[in-house]
């Protein structure tokens, strides 16, 4: 911390009138960036309040006012020209459908996508005055119906995903917590132990 202070210093000595912009994933949990105070003690204290002189030093503004790993703000973005940064507001995701097509079943959507064809051909096949809109109207109902029913779905997350987690660190992480929370409460069974020392050593 006192390395990265002292660079910090530095360059504002050097270039008295420019603009800092300082970024990046601190991980001290301990700073309270409403107040910029030390509140906790899962760092040393020293390390907290270096950085906080610093940023009082300088008069810098840390840009980040929401939390970035569970409820506390690890990352920060610094500047003695808080004017500049335009603060966007992050909505809240919307719940969308996920057809998971993997796990349909191919011979259903064959059979559904078949009888879909024979019940177009008879409502249409003889109907000279029917509007190409119409038809359209249909067909886009039946395949949706077909979707909606046949190819399993699920309901994406509400909250945003970090991009260092990918699917397989998310598949492992629910399957540990499968392992150490729900079957050992759940049984004595000694292979359901045997999982759970497996998944917390993995």
């Amino acid at each position: 911390m006192e390395s990265m202070c002292s660079t910090i210093r530095n360059a504002h000595n050097k270039f008295k009138k420019s603009v800092l912009w300082i970024g990046g994933d601190l991980n001290l949990p301990n700073i309270n960036w409403t107040s910029n105070s030390i509140d906790g003690h899962q760092n040393l204290h020293d390390i907290n309040a270096t950085l906080i002189e610093t940023i009082h030093e300088f008069n810098l503004d840390q840009a980040v006012n929401c939390p970035t790993r569970q409820e506390k703000t690890l990352d920060i973005f610094l500047s003695n020209r808080p004017s500049l940064i335009n603060r966007p507001v992050r909505s809240k995701l919307v719940k969308r459908k996920i057809y998971l097509s993997k796990k349909a079943n191919i011979d259903n959507l064959r059979a559904s996508a078949t009888n879909f064809k024979h019940d177009f051909f008879r409502k249409f096949g003889n109907q000279s005055g029917t509007s190409a809109q119409e038809m359209w109207d249909y067909i886009k109902s039946s395949l949706l119906h077909i979707l909606d029913t046949k190819v399993p779905s699920k309901l994406a997350s509400t909250s945003y995903s970090q991009p260092w987690i990918d699917t397989k660190a998310r598949k492992s992480n629910r399957h540990a917590d499968i392992a150490r929370y729900q079957k050992p409460k759940k049984t004595s069974n000694l292979a359901c132990l045997l999982v759970y020392k497996s998944a917390l050593l993995n």
